[in-house]
């Protein structure tokens, strides 16, 4: 997300998708990755808020990743400034494990 998004147009977007997809979407698990600026990034974790717009404020549930730490989803592990190798390397090795077995 950057300061550009409304959150009611995503919740909106991520409904409509759930629905043409039969997916579900598990709000419990929810997380948030900002991009944009460092300034921008910086400014979503201090303040909560997506955007200077009332319906921008984040839920106090909701993770919000911060720079130097990795939001997994689907297996991949997304971030801002972090170090992945580590985690791509432990997910490399059980794949050759399976792959072997």
């Amino acid at each position: 997300m950057n300061e550009n998004n409304n959150r009611k147009t995503l919740e909106q977007t991520i409904k409509n998708f759930c629905e043409v997809s039969t997916a579900k979407f598990n709000n419990e698990k929810l997380e948030i990755l900002p991009i944009d600026t460092k300034e921008y990034r910086e400014n979503v974790v201090r303040t909560r808020t997506m955007n200077k717009t009332a319906n921008g404020k984040i839920d106090q549930a909701v993770r919000i990743v911060e720079d130097n730490n990795s939001l997994r989803t689907l297996g991949a592990y997304i971030d801002n400034n972090n170090e992945t190798s580590v985690q791509w390397e432990a997910i490399l090795k059980g794949q050759s494990k399976i792959l072997k077995n």
